[in-house]
């Protein structure tokens, strides 16, 4: 991977977009063990919208492959 800046700036830039991704993962996690241990359960309708939105990034990054793969200047 290229980019402009020093390999160290990246990878506090990455890192933190990772830890950010970690902790937005186990807040949900820790949210849907405490509904579960209480008896209760996450709205259906709030899943369809989750669901929705994993498609919508799925799509987006399998695009961004495709037209990487597809450039014509490498």
């Amino acid at each position: 991977m290229r980019g402009a800046g020093s390999p160290a700036t990246a990878l506090g830039v990455g890192g933190a977009v990772i830890d950010l991704g970690g902790f937005v993962m186990e807040q949900k996690m820790l949210r849907g063990i405490k509904l579960r241990a209480e008896g209760r359960g996450e709205s259906s309708s709030l899943q369809y919208v989750e669901i929705a939105l994993w498609l919508l990034v799925l799509a987006e990054g399998l695009t961004a492959g495709v037209l990487f793969i597809a450039r014509r200047v490498w």
